[in-house]
């Protein structure tokens, strides 16, 4: 079976200030929640069609870079993921309040 993965970058701004416009000391880690659903099975529907049926995972992806790369899912699977979070050195989040 042939499998061809295509790479969907995400970028985002460098985070340079903290939250008070102070320049940070250290380049901060981002997180990145992402989501992948992949098609395991079928059922059969109360018409008689064939639904999916999905396994899904869920996860935190940490890079100190600001992109990251996303593996293409299998036919039928979906990937999604949400906006990335600046975390520092000191656990401030940058979705969360100045502290």
């Amino acid at each position: 079976m042939l499998v061809v993965l295509a790479i969907l970058a995400l970028s985002w701004d460098p985070v340079t200030r903290d939250c008070r416009g102070g320049l940070e000391s250290a380049p901060p880690v981002y997180e990145v929640w992402t989501y992948r659903a992949t098609v395991v099975g079928s059922i059969s529907g109360p018409d008689g069609d064939l639904w999916p049926v999905y396994q899904r995972t869920t996860a935190d992806v940490l890079t100190q870079t600001t992109s990251l790369a996303i593996a293409d899912p299998a036919v039928g699977g979906v990937v999604a993921w949400g906006e990335p979070v600046a975390v520092d050195l000191a656990g401030n989040r940058s979705d969360g309040g100045c502290p």
